[in-house]
């Protein structure tokens, strides 16, 4: 066993080495980043290989300590049959005082044949004793060597993403001389003067914008660089331009030439938010500077921007640009942004931008519309509140994976105020005598050590944790969640359904464009999710209304419990007390299902408005 150990151990050895020599050998033909990606699956072959031996180190030992076990069982019966043979030994002894003839040569050999057996199973328990140890040791050692492939995979991941930044620095740190050759209708109003400059601005717009086009496009992880654009600006700046040809002619046309000097000034952290890794993988900024060249230079940034509306027109200092969402590249500085619709009022800002902006225009009605925000209770048959609900006012509303879609909801919505509560669930449940999926089932499903698994008895009464009235009723399937909005619906006189997707998004966002409705940062104890800080975090939902409400005044939106929507795919939003803080962000979503309840989910209704 003692040989195994040491085969292991210069196994292990040599692995390393050969690990070393690998990456001495790799020539520097190779891009860093693909350089990178092989010591990344050079390593992770390694982390396989030990993997695979320390799974059969573990069952070895698993096996030398059942066979331990099994030993110390053979050890008390051995020592049963050695009593017995001494008793018998014992009687016939006795016996044989009283018969001098009697032959005892059997009882003889069976004790002695048990104390062989007695021995020979001693020496079993010493192999087996030195076994567990050997096999102990080879663990220690194997568990060691994996931790250093694990430590080593995670530094040549760390140099995988720093080769990526790296590389995409170089690649957008460029200049160029762009030509562009523009043609521009002046208005009648304006000086050759005014024309001539509006027209060389636009030139240089135009230069910039397709600039910017062609840098991304040329980049390696174009797709990349384009999904998170947003999120940094390429600092283009104009250091120079020359003017070839100027001319007015026709009616007010005036056409420009120029030769525009470009060059990108990346920010320090740019490529690390362009690829969407940490700022940690950006290198330091460089401190040379050349304050006379550069207080010459003029920096082009992007504005987006964007409405609640459709056909509207947008205007930039004087010039129409159409209608949203639309792109403009702008100098830094101050700019006048008009943007207008008949029926609406006319939004107008001055807006100073230094760096790429997105603006967002809300055109409201001159007519009065319903609040966003504004709450009210239907009456149900007996003179009671039904739930409390929460206007949605109609509109373009940002949604999806960093506020980065536009749902457009035509019709103006309420929605609840909160989770439907086991109070009030348990009310349609008795007027109607209903029984819910999970009671027929007798089941209802829950994470149990991390995996989703149906717990039996369980159903919305008894879920698995304690609850009480104000608790976010949970253990019903998408069919009994209709059920109950039917109800409601016929109790109200008005019509009451699951959400769409979007109508619970922008509802549950109230208006903001980050992760959570209060920022992008979870923090802590803002609300029950798992490992969220909270009395109840992992542990079971709470009481709906215990955290604050979001601007609109909509309770639990983030985390308690994932709450149904009317998705034929099954889809739940919100996160819940018992899922990381991340699954619970606006556009997160859950597939359940739509047959099954679980005890972490439940519902909000929506009630349209006419």
């Amino acid at each position: 066993m003692r040989q195994g150990l040491s085969a292991l151990c210069s196994a292990l050895l040599l692995c390393g080495a050969a690990s070393v020599n690998a990456a001495e050998e790799t020539t520097q033909s190779v891009d860093p980043v693909a350089q990178a990606l092989l010591a990344i699956e050079q390593q992770q072959a390694e982390v396989t290989s030990t993997g695979t031996e320390l799974d059969l180190i573990k069952q070895s030992l698993d096996n030398a300590k059942s066979k331990q076990s099994r030993l110390k069982n053979e050890a008390i019966e051995l020592e049963k049959r050695r009593q017995s043979a001494q008793t018998n030994l014992d009687r016939d002894y006795a016996r044989m005082l009283e018969e001098p003839d009697l032959d005892i040569a059997a009882s003889q050999r069976a004790y002695q044949q048990t104390w062989e057996a007695i021995k020979d199973h001693q020496q079993s328990v010493l192999n087996n004793q030195h076994q567990v140890h050997e096999l102990t040791a080879s663990l220690l050692l194997a568990q060691a060597q994996q931790k250093r492939n694990l430590e080593a995979l995670e530094q040549v991941k760390e140099e995988h993403i720093r080769a990526r930044v790296t590389r995409l620095r170089t690649e957008l740190s460029t200049g160029e001389i762009a030509n562009v050759d523009f043609t521009h209708d002046c208005d009648t109003s304006m000086t050759i003067a005014q024309c001539a400059d509006q027209s060389q601005t636009l030139a240089v717009q135009k230069a910039v914008s397709q600039y910017q086009d062609k840098l991304i496009s040329a980049t390696t992880e174009t797709k990349q660089v384009k999904r998170h654009l947003g999120e940094a600006s390429l600092n283009i700046h104009v250091v120079g331009k020359d003017v070839k040809q100027a001319q007015l002619f026709g009616d007010n046309k005036y056409r420009t030439e120029l030769d525009i000097r470009l060059e990108t000034r990346l920010a320090t952290n740019a490529p690390c938010r362009l690829l969407d890794v940490e700022s940690r993988y950006c290198f330091a900024p460089s401190n040379n500077s050349n304050e006379t060249s550069q207080s010459q230079e003029v920096q082009w940034v992007n504005l987006t921007i964007r409405s609640n509306q459709y056909d509207d027109q947008v205007w930039v200092d004087g010039v129409s640009y159409g209608s949203t969402p639309i792109d403009v590249m702008l100098p830094v500085g101050i700019h006048r942004v008009t943007v207008s619709k008949e029926g609406y009022k006319s939004f107008n800002q001055d807006l100073t931008i230094r760096t790429d902006h997105t603006l967002r225009a809300v055109l409201r009605e001159h007519s009065n519309l319903p609040k966003s925000g504004k709450t009210f209770a239907d009456k149900l048959k007996d003179k009671s509140n039904g739930p409390t609900m929460v206007v949605i006012q109609r509109g373009e509303y940002a949604v999806g994976d960093n506020a980065s879609e536009t749902a457009l909801i035509k019709r103006s919505y309420a929605i609840g105020q909160a989770p439907v509560t086991v109070a009030q669930f348990g009310r349609f449940v008795e007027e109607a005598g209903y029984q819910t999926d999970p009671e027929v089932n007798k089941s209802c499903l829950e994470f149990a050590t991390s995996t989703l698994t149906p717990k039996v008895n369980s159903s919305w009464r008894s879920p698995g944790f304690k609850q009480q009235g104000d608790s976010p009723v949970v253990c019903l399937s998408r069919t009994d969640a209709q059920t109950y909005a039917s109800w409601l619906s016929s109790q109200t006189g008005f019509k009451y359904r699951l959400p769409t997707v979007y109508e619970w998004e922008v509802a549950a966002r109230a208006g903001s464009d980050t992760q959570y409705w209060w920022g992008d940062e979870f923090g802590t104890s803002r609300a029950n999710t798992g490992w969220g800080g909270t009395n109840w975090s992992n542990l079971s939902s709470s009481p709906v209304k215990s955290f604050s409400a979001n601007a609109w005044g909509l309770y639990d939106t983030v985390g308690n419990v994932w709450e149904w929507t009317n998705s034929p795919e099954g889809v739940a939003k919100g996160g819940a007390w018992s899922f990381a803080p991340s699954k619970a962000t606006a556009s997160e979503q859950l597939y359940v299902n739509p047959n099954s309840g679980a005890n972490f989910l439940g519902l909000r209704l929506v009630r349209e408005i006419n």
